[in-house]
C-alpha cells in the first residue's frame, strides 16, 4: 500500500509540475535569465526549484543539469530532454517534457537576446515543441525518480 501511495504522489507531483511549466507559456526568453524571464536552463531550474528537486539557490547550465538526475531511455511527463549543439560536442539546450512527444522550454533566443525587444525580434519565448524536431537529442533524465 505504501508503494502504491508513493507512485500516486509522484504522478500527482509530475502533473502539478507540468501545470506550473505551462503557466509560463509566452514568457520572454532572456540569455542567462533566471526569472521572471528565462533562458532554457533557467526555466528548467525554475520548475525543479518549485518542486523541491534542486535547492532554491542552485543554478545549472543545460550541460550541468544533464548529470543532476537519473538518466532514462524514454521521455515521459516530468523528464528533462537535453539537446546537443550542431557539432554534437556539448549539451546546449534543455526542455521539460509534457509527455513522451512534446516538451516546453524557453527557446529561440541566444547570447544576443538580452531584452524584451530582443526576444520579440528573435521570437524567443517559453513555448511548446515536438521533442522529435530536427535537433540532435542527447538524452533524457527524470528528476522525479528517487534513488533508493
Amino acid at each position: 500500500m505504501v508503494i502504491l501511495s508513493s507512485v500516486f504522489n509522484q504522478l500527482k507531483l509530475r502533473e502539478q509540475a507540468t501545470a506550473y511549466a505551462m503557466s509560463f507559456i509566452g514568457t520572454p526568453y532572456m540569455w542567462k535569465g533566471n526569472g521572471p524571464w528565462f533562458d532554457c536552463s533557467g526555466f528548467a531550474c525554475e520548475i525543479m526549484r518549485a518542486f523541491g528537486k534542486i535547492k532554491t539557490t542552485d543554478d545549472f547550465t543545460a550541460e550541468q543539469l544533464k548529470t543532476k538526475f537519473i538518466s532514462v531511455n524514454q521521455p515521459s511527463e516530468g523528464c528533462l530532454v537535453f539537446f546537443y549543439n550542431t557539432a554534437k560536442t556539448l549539451v546546449t539546450h534543455v526542455e521539460y517534457c509534457i509527455n513522451d512527444t512534446i516538451s516546453i522550454g524557453a527557446a529561440d533566443g541566444g547570447s544576443m537576446t538580452l531584452s524584451l525587444p530582443d526576444a520579440l525580434r528573435d521570437g524567443a519565448f517559453v513555448k511548446i515543441h515536438s521533442i522529435k524536431r530536427p535537433r540532435a537529442i542527447y538524452g533524457y533524465s527524470d528528476p522525479f525518480l528517487e534513488v533508493n
